[in-house]
């Protein structure tokens, strides 16, 4: 998404899969980049809602889903609820496993 000045990046803080690390090396690269980064938390169903709601309210041009390496199963579980929010936004998505594109 070349046009896109703002990203928004989806992480569950409460995974074991989850690292400060890599977050705080994706707001590194956006500010690289001259992206804004918008890091949102999500470890509910209600949590991926509001983390939406905030994504349309910024105006985020592109939505990275994260499990860090090894995958987030509470994301995999959400999938479709993911996928689903994401096309009725019209929000372009990256995910981080296959099963979110065969979900739609």
């Amino acid at each position: 998404m070349p046009a896109a000045t703002s990203i928004a990046l989806l992480i569950n803080p409460t995974s074991p899969a989850y690292s400060v690390a890599a977050t705080e090396a994706a707001q590194s690269a956006a500010r690289v980049l001259g992206i804004r980064l918008l890091v949102l938390n999500a470890s509910t169903a209600s949590g991926i809602e509001a983390a939406f709601a905030t994504l349309v309210e910024e105006r985020a041009g592109l939505l990275l889903v994260t499990g860090e390496v090894t995958g987030d199963s509470f994301f995999v579980a959400r999938r479709n609820q993911l996928v689903a929010l994401a096309a009725s936004h019209a929000v372009p998505t990256l995910y981080h496993r296959r099963e979110f594109t065969a979900a739609g």
